[in-house]
């Protein structure tokens, strides 16, 4: 195994640190027996061939030894390897990502814009390096390690543009039941983002809502299901979304099961609140009352959620009098929360006012309560 790693030129690619010289070593370790190597090699390796989401040079060429690690039966920790995997599937350019901080008024120079051709060229290889091992993430959602058939899920998820080969798959498994509850959780997810491709919701994630599927199960199929509804959920779905939102910790516990870092739990919630809307209000109503009983980080978040239920992806009005019902309860549940304005006053200064500032809201207590006191809402 990795008789080829030596071959390339690792000392004249980069990475997010430069030089590459250190990457079979760090490639050999994961392969290793020696746990406390591999640990140390992974703190390496997400931080230099995958850096907070970037992707570079070397780690084009690092992918096909990872999927030979991967490949093989007595490789330890085989989830983490597969993982990593999607996460460089799933990278970025550095420069797409930055560019706006670094040139903020825009690429001009040949020489700016063939750096971004070039990053962009290698976040592609990537993809297509990647997709080489999509027949071996298939033979793994049969392995007998949940943490690596949830790892395979999240994978083939990557690629939705391999729908028609990949969905029969991850159907054949739903199907066939699991009984650990976090690698069928990851199916769900999985099935899902591949399904976004056709816009129509798969019948395996409205299955997955039954009372018989254990509760992470249902949690997942629950945020999957209303980023497919929409607008066309059922006040019943939206409510379940905001029970889930209103219970925050308990909806964190769910991604703990899946063997990747899945995220702030916002990242699922705030989607699916603001693509189905406040309905019939029940929505509000659920999260109005986890603001009132928040401690002071948790109100930032109940926050966003309510304004993601109230405006979805609209801006807040310009002139007040046009707030509907719905709004004008949300931003008044917001103007009375003395726990989130105490937070806002103190550390959660900059992050307050961010969330504010995504809806075009006033970013103070007193000129909120002002713009409200200027508002008729909307018959």
């Amino acid at each position: 195994m990795l008789e080829d790693l030596d071959d390339v030129p690792w000392a004249a690619l980069s990475h997010a640190y430069g030089s590459a010289e250190d990457v079979p070593d760090l490639i050999r370790s994961i392969a290793s027996g020696d746990r406390a190597r591999r640990e140390a090699a992974w703190y390496e390796l997400y931080g230099n061939l995958w850096h907070q989401g970037t992707v570079y040079e070397a780690s084009s060429r690092a992918v096909p030894f990872f999927l030979e690690i991967a490949a093989q039966s007595d490789t330890p920790d085989l989830h983490e390897v597969i993982v990593y995997l999607a996460c460089l599937a799933r990278g970025s350019s550095y420069l797409d990502v930055h560019r706006h901080l670094i040139y903020p008024s825009g690429l001009k120079t040949p020489d700016e814009k063939a750096r971004l051709t070039r990053e962009l060229e290698w976040v592609h290889k990537i993809r297509e390096e990647a997709r080489k091992g999509l027949p071996l993430f298939v033979h793994l959602l049969d392995h007998h390690d949940p943490r690596v058939r949830s790892a395979a899920c999240h994978m083939l998820a990557c690629f939705p543009e391999d729908s028609s080969t990949i969905a029969p798959h991850l159907r054949r498994l739903f199907e066939r039941g699991d009984a650990d509850a976090g690698s069928r959780a990851a199916c769900v997810l999985a099935i899902g983002e591949i399904g976004r491709v056709a816009a129509t919701c798969p019948q395996q994630v409205r299955d997955a809502l039954g009372d018989t599927e254990p509760p992470a199960v249902r949690a997942i199929a629950t945020i999957t299901a209303a980023l497919f509804e929409r607008a066309d959920a059922s006040d019943a779905l939206r409510a379940d979304v905001a029970e889930l939102a209103a219970d925050f910790t308990r909806f964190e516990a769910v991604l703990h099961l899946f063997p990747w870092d899945a995220g702030n739990p916002e990242d699922y919630l705030l989607p699916a609140l603001a693509a189905m809307g406040a309905g019939d209000g029940k929505p509000i109503q659920l999260l109005a009352g986890a603001l009132r009983h928040a401690d002071p980080v948790m109100s930032q978040y109940y926050v966003d959620f309510l304004c993601g239920v109230a405006f979805q992806s609209d801006k807040a009005p310009d002139s007040p009098t046009a707030l509907t019902s719905h709004q004008l309860r949300v931003l008044t549940e917001i103007a009375q929360s003395d726990v989130f304005w105490r937070w806002a006053a103190g550390s959660g200064v900059f992050m307050a006012a961010e969330t504010l500032k995504g809806y075009d809201l006033p970013t103070t207590r007193d000129d909120l309560w002002a713009y409200l006191r200027r508002n008729t809402p909307a018959q």
